[in-house]
């Protein structure tokens, strides 16, 4: 591995980002939809897929492996996200933001989308190594990775798919999905985004330093559970759903899935 290419491709990420977020944010004063703050998340992963495909010096036909997956991911959590923000909706939790953060909404929205370059730089450390190893040919263990993304993708895509089913339902507007995956835990799209990079991980692994990308799956679990997703989901549910959802917190897991509690 070539250290010094390895320090260029990271800061020439981190700069693409810098310049992502910073027109996302512009776009942001003019329109003051939160969602957008979700379309330059999904956006920023595939730019460092792209930088780093096309910057290292790894085997070629696994630079095309990660480039693939992290395109899926992407661009389907870029539509995913796309589709709300053209109907003009926002998550709960960014109006609860923009309420909290009161005169001073832009200023800090500003932090908020400059932040999500330093997140994405450190949560695609993996895509770096996998697209800087030189070995000729995946092992079982990296195909083993790629069949454990499949899994956690299609999971996402499929409790994505079921809670948009139910809110579709008029007299669901305000009820609990516990519908399908959603039966076994409260939040299993954030389950199953946690395992897509938990197999990022695992697909860096046997490249040189392969264990730091351990940093990955460890801090998008930090920020599933305890910053953006499940805390702020969590805490709007509760204002909106009351106690049914107090009883839904009561019989169903939280992140993990399981069975439903007696």
């Amino acid at each position: 591995m070539d250290v010094g290419l390895v320090g260029h491709v990271i800061w020439m990420n981190f700069i693409l980002l810098l310049i992502v977020m910073g027109i996302g944010w512009l776009y942001f004063i003019f329109n003051k939809n939160g969602a957008l703050l979700d379309l330059t998340w999904a956006a920023g992963f595939l730019i460092v897929a792209i930088t780093s495909f096309t910057s290292c010096e790894g085997t070629l036909f696994r630079k095309f492996i990660l480039l693939i997956l992290a395109a899926l991911w992407s661009i389907r959590l870029g539509c995913y996200f796309l589709k709300r923000y053209l109907k003009k909706e926002e998550d709960g939790r960014y109006k609860a933001l923009k309420d909290s953060f009161g005169a001073y909404s832009d200023v800090k929205f500003l932090g908020l989308f400059l932040m999500q370059a330093v997140l994405i730089t450190i949560v695609s450390w993996p895509f770096v190594l996998i697209c800087s190893n030189t070995s000729p040919q995946l092992s079982s263990f990296e195909w083993c990775s790629v069949a454990l993304f499949l899994i956690a993708f299609g999971g996402e895509v499929l409790a994505d798919r079921q809670l948009v089913q139910f809110k579709e339902k008029p007299e669901n507007k305000f009820k609990v999905c516990q519908e399908g995956l959603w039966g076994y835990s409260r939040h299993p799209n954030y389950f199953f985004e946690w395992l897509v990079w938990v197999a990022f991980f695992l697909l860096a692994i046997d490249a040189p330093l392969g264990i730091t990308a351990i940093i990955s799956p460890l801090l998008m679990w930090h920020l599933l559970v305890n910053v953006s997703g499940v805390k702020r989901t969590e805490e709007h549910a509760l204002m909106t759903k009351g106690d049914e959802y107090v009883r839904y917190q009561g019989r169903t897991n939280m992140f993990f899935p399981w069975f439903k509690k007696k």
